[in-house]
C-alpha cells in the first residue's frame, strides 16, 4: 500500500527542476503525437497532457512551455489545471508566477474599476480570490470543518490589479498580480 504523497516535497522537487531548466517528461501514457500537438499549441492536446499530470507539475510544464513560445491559449489550459486546483503556486517565483499569468491570460468579463472582490476561508491570505459572493460563502462554510472561524472576506481593487482570470469552475475565480520583490 502506498504511503500519503508528501506534496511539500513533491513542490520542493518540482521547484528544483524548474529551478535548474529541465524539461517536463512525457508521460508514458501520453501519447507522443498528442504531445507533439501540445507544443504546436494545441488546447486540446494540452488538456489531455494536463489531465495525467499533478498540479504542481502542471506549474513546472506551463513554464517549459511558455519558455519554448507555445501559444498562450495551449498554456493558459495547463497552467489553469495547476493554479486553480491544490494552488501549487508556491513552487514558482513571483516572478515567474506573473509571467505565466501575463502568457496565459484569458480575457476579463467587463468589470468596472474597482471591483469587489471576495475570499472565504480562516484568512485574508492568498493569492485566489472570486468576483461572487456566493462562492466566497460556499468556500468559508467548507473551511468551517477545519476552522469554526472561517469566513468571507472582501475587498475593493483596481481590474488592473487582476492578473489572471478563470471561470473554468465556474468560480468566476481571479487571482491578483504577485509582488516581484
Amino acid at each position: 500500500m502506498m504511503g500519503a504523497i508528501d506534496w511539500q516535497a513533491e513542490i520542493e522537487r518540482a521547484k528544483e527542476r524548474v529551478a535548474n531548466g529541465e524539461k517536463p517528461e512525457r508521460h508514458p501514457w501520453t501519447p507522443q503525437e498528442t504531445w507533439d500537438a501540445m507544443h504546436r499549441g494545441s488546447p486540446e492536446a494540452a488538456e489531455a497532457v494536463a489531465a495525467r499530470m499533478h498540479d504542481f507539475e502542471r506549474l513546472s510544464l506551463a513554464l517549459h512551455l511558455m519558455s519554448e513560445g507555445v501559444a498562450s491559449e495551449a498554456v493558459r489550459v495547463v497552467f489553469d489545471g495547476g493554479i486553480t486546483q491544490t494552488h501549487c503556486f508556491r513552487s514558482l517565483t513571483a516572478v515567474e508566477l506573473n509571467d505565466l499569468m501575463r502568457w496565459a491570460a484569458a480575457p476579463l468579463p467587463p468589470l468596472q474599476s474597482p471591483v469587489t472582490i471576495f475570499r472565504g476561508g480562516p484568512s485574508a491570505d492568498g493569492i485566489s480570490w472570486t468576483l461572487s459572493r456566493d462562492v466566497a460563502c460556499e468556500f468559508a462554510e467548507r473551511w468551517k470543518q477545519a476552522d469554526p472561524k472561517s469566513r468571507v472576506f472582501s475587498r475593493r481593487v483596481s481590474v488592473k490589479r487582476i492578473a489572471y482570470y478563470t471561470n473554468s469552475r465556474e468560480e468566476q475565480e481571479v487571482i491578483l498580480w504577485q509582488n516581484e520583490v
